[in-house]
């Protein structure tokens, strides 16, 4: 089973759901929707429970999906993880969509709804919304 190794659950995959992590269960999850090779993905709170690499590693097997012609939509909280990766961002409120643009842009022109980094940096240096847009010398 490629996708219990790629996922890091070979040693768990005989345990019972509730005698795993949060994160664990959490890749479970995503390698059973993954190995159905979906053309269209919704993800909720993907990012769950993971840790950094795990993230990274997430959002590499996204792009590949993307690569091959998927359709991804992510509802989520990791507004970090959304902020550098999504191609675009809405925010729904009482239903509705309220806003809707390119990662740049959202994050860029909301204080209450933005990365750690736009809010401590972005009037110093406006357009910033990740550390990749930091140097740092």
């Amino acid at each position: 089973m490629r996708q219990g190794w790629l996922f890091g659950i070979r040693d768990i995959l005989s345990k019972h759901p509730y005698d795993i992590s949060g994160g664990q269960q959490q890749k479970v999850a995503l390698a059973l929707v993954l190995l159905a090779d979906p053309e269209i993905l919704l993800l909720d709170e993907p990012t769950k429970g993971l840790d950094p690499l795990w993230k990274l590693q997430l959002a590499e097997m996204l792009s590949k999906l993307l690569e091959r012609g998927s359709t991804i939509i992510i509802v989520s909280h990791d507004i970090e993880f959304t902020a550098r990766y999504a191609s675009k961002c809405a925010l729904l409120f009482d239903g509705q969509i309220v806003a809707a643009d390119l990662p740049r842009s959202f994050f860029s022109d909301n204080y209450f709804y933005t990365t750690v980094i736009q809010r401590a940096l972005g009037d110093k240096l406006p357009g910033v919304i990740g550390l990749e847009d930091v140097n740092i010398c």
